[in-house]
């Protein structure tokens, strides 16, 4: 709701009343806010889209070099997801790939970001990694989850299984002699 009001004055120059107009602008707010949904984040998962990844991962990186920290990069693919699609159908392939978000998401940190990049494609971003073997923890943890849920909904037979790749800022001097 956004107004304007102003007073109206006898030639006194006493106030004896006002004109006021106010507008709702809910609806506007609203739409909005689905317009930059739309621009940030994928449709059917709600994770950050590609855009909003590329601002995340340059986040990761200054937050990280700042901190004298690493940032890694885990790339997860799921292999045969076509099969899914083509034998259970379309939905049940949507399906997968609400709960492989749904996962990954609880498998992670609260300062990492999961981004779809579309199809079968998801980027997990870890800022602040002491070493390695933080990426990795993170990495094992999301498997077991997302492998959890697959099977429970008789899913995880289907032949489609994940493929994982990695990569990580390079040290810097200030950590080398850490």
């Amino acid at each position: 709701m956004i107004g304007n009001a102003k007073p109206l004055l006898n030639p006194s120059g006493e106030i004896y009343g006002a004109v006021a107009a106010f507008v709702d602008i809910c609806a506007r707010k609203a739409a909005e806010d689905r317009i930059r949904q739309m621009a940030h984040l994928d449709p059917l998962t709600r994770l950050p889209n590609r855009i909003l990844l590329m601002d995340r991962l340059d986040q990761a990186l200054a937050i990280s070099q700042r901190n004298h920290l690493r940032a890694g990069v885990i790339f997860l693919d799921l292999d045969n997801f076509k099969d899914i699609n083509d034998r259970l159908d379309h939905h049940v392939g949507d399906q997968v790939l609400q709960l492989i978000a749904v996962r990954i998401r609880e498998s992670i940190r609260e300062v990492d970001t999961v981004s779809r990049l579309g199809g079968d494609e998801f980027i997990i971003v870890l800022p602040e990694l002491h070493d390695m073997a933080d990426a990795d923890v993170i990495a094992r943890k999301d498997d077991r989850r997302r492998r959890n849920g697959m099977h429970r909904r008789g899913i995880g037979r289907s032949g489609s299984r994940p493929a994982w790749g990695s990569a990580f800022s390079p040290t810097t001097d200030a950590m080398a002699t850490r």
